[in-house]
């Protein structure tokens, strides 16, 4: 049994990271995540040609081998609460890890006939299929609205969920993929090499331009766009498009795929005292906790849309600032961090305390070493070489640091995180 648990809502990068990081702690770790699958948006939302799901599946089944349970299909709302977890299941801590995934509406008739497929639902449903299509379960096949194959598509938006919609669309078999995007090629935010293998797959793309309505009338038809022209500079520096008045022509479509941007869903929240932004963000304060105590949160619902890196590098508690390492120890073992005593030291039996201990011992080792005549030090370094050689020797010296003592930040294995991080490059 774990004297401390801690549960992560969410199995993506930032989720899997804090979770790992726990489990190495000697946490009790549990994750629920909402789809069939672990592994977030790298698992069903970029897609199989960007990101390779052998390896981050096979990271996702070592984090399991470290102690942390994942339970699928689990949706905090409806199957939990945030309230159930403290209160009735008793957990010291809760990590939200939900990302962005409700994408944004555009705001113009006709989005809601049938054809009109959100670009985070379309790749959730794709890449959720395949992943049960490769396991050999044939339960699950896409909806009717994602079957794109002999399809004209239109896909809306210029970053890299609108062209990962795009491409796979065209792998699908549609018969043509269109992209209507706002202002000018130069400035999508999308990875430029992505849009160059697009243009080259034959994918079309309609720059200066912005969709005004979606034709039919239950079903898909068209598509009607205006041209834009480019005003003032904006608060982010681009040139802000504006209307061109009658400037108008029809895209003859059968499916129109938006991928605008995405927000955190946060129909949750009410009566948790947990709150957010504006732009639908966790209010959190530099330790990541958010402002009710002992619920902590990382990664796109913090940040905002970001990058895998970006989501890795938030659940990496111990690259956090000194005082949010404080706020987590305190929070998560019940260790008070420590401050510091008149005389400048802190007390022996914090967690600072021990830190400035074993800094101590380490600074007295080195002050020895430096004191050792030359002749000393040249022989001790050839009896390193030669234990170097003699790899079977037993380690001398304790392997592991003393009980009750959390290991240091510095401590800690390669981060888990590097494979997903050379994926995504």
């Amino acid at each position: 049994m774990h004297s401390k648990t801690a549960v992560i809502i969410g199995a993506g990068p930032a989720g899997l990271t804090a979770a790992l990081r726990l489990a190495q702690r000697g946490y009790g770790v549990t994750v629920y995540e909402k789809l069939p699958v672990a592994g977030g948006m790298m698992a069903v939302g970029i897609p199989e040609y960007r990101l390779p799901k052998e390896p981050l599946f096979a990271e996702i089944e070592n984090i399991e081998r470290a102690g942390v349970e994942i339970r699928c299909n689990q949706s905090l709302g409806s199957d939990f609460t945030v309230n159930d977890l403290l209160d009735r299941d008793g957990y010291n801590a809760v990590i939200l890890a939900i990302g962005a995934h409700k994408s944004r509406k555009l705001g113009i008739p006709g989005e809601k006939n049938v054809g009109v497929v959100h670009g985070t639902d379309f790749l959730r449903e794709i890449g959720v299929f395949n992943r049960r299509l490769g396991s050999g379960d044939q339960r699950l096949v896409p909806s009717s609205q994602a079957v794109v194959n002999g399809k004209r598509v239109a896909v809306i938006g210029g970053g890299n969920v609108a062209l990962d919609a795009a491409r796979t669309a065209w792998r699908l078999g549609a018969k043509e993929v269109h992209v209507i995007y706002r202002r000018q090629r130069e400035a999508m935010p999308a990875y430029a090499e992505e849009v160059k293998a697009a243009v080259e797959e034959g994918i079309q793309f309609h720059f200066l331009a912005n969709p005004v309505k979606v034709l039919g009338d239950s079903y898909v038809t068209g598509l009607v766009i205006q041209r834009q022209r480019l005003g003032e500079f904006d608060a982010g520096g681009r040139r802000r498009p504006i209307p061109v008045d009658g400037d108008e022509f029809t895209l003859d479509v059968d499916m129109v795929i938006p991928a605008i941007g995405q927000t955190t869903d946060t129909a949750w929240m009410q009566d948790t005292g947990i709150s957010a932004t504006r732009s639908s963000t966790f209010v959190v304060n530099e330790a990541l906790a958010t402002t009710r105590a002992g619920v902590f949160a990382a990664g796109d619902a913090v940040s905002g849309p970001a990058t895998v890196v970006e989501a890795v590098a938030q659940g990496m508690f111990h690259l956090w600032p000194v005082r949010s390492i404080d706020e987590g120890i305190e929070r998560l073992t019940g260790v008070p961090a420590g401050e510091r005593g008149p005389d400048g030291a802190y007390p022996p039996d914090t967690v600072n305390g021990r830190v400035d201990r074993r800094l101590h011992e380490l600074a007295e080792k080195l002050e020895a070493f430096g004191k050792q005549p030359r002749e000393t030090v040249a022989k001790d370094a050839s009896d390193d070489d030669e234990e170097a050689q003699q790899g079977d020797k037993e380690p001398t010296g304790p392997t592991e640091p003393p009980p009750g003592e959390p290991d240091l930040p510095g401590d800690l294995p390669e981060p888990v995180a590097s494979k997903w991080q050379m994926a995504n490059s």
